[in-house]
């Protein structure tokens, strides 16, 4: 675990943009610039073109099979990702 790669998945665009801009803000602290995957394309991209580290935003909408596709293609294998799901909720009010 010497340089991850730490990929951020959430389950809608808003949330995404949030902590996206909340991990930018703390470029510095990081060490590190945050991307953002705009595309499935580009997060395959920025998957296959990465030995290791970094820290990469997307939703999870970008991991489905393409419209040609049966799957989800295998993506350069021996590289370290760590993924984080994270769901934001409504809190109740009542």
């Amino acid at each position: 675990m010497k340089n991850p790669t730490l990929v951020v998945v959430t389950d809608r665009n808003d949330l995404d943009g949030q902590l996206f801009g909340t991990f930018s803000n703390a470029a510095e602290v990081l060490g590190e610039t945050p991307v953002q995957a705009e595309s499935r394309t580009a997060l395959r991209e920025m998957l296959n073109d990465r030995p290791s580290g970094g820290i990469i935003f997307t939703t999870i909408q970008k991991f489905i099979p393409g419209e040609d596709e049966d799957f989800y293609p295998t993506l350069q294998s021996g590289t370290t990702w760590w993924c984080c799901a994270m769901r934001r909720t409504a809190a109740s009010t009542g």
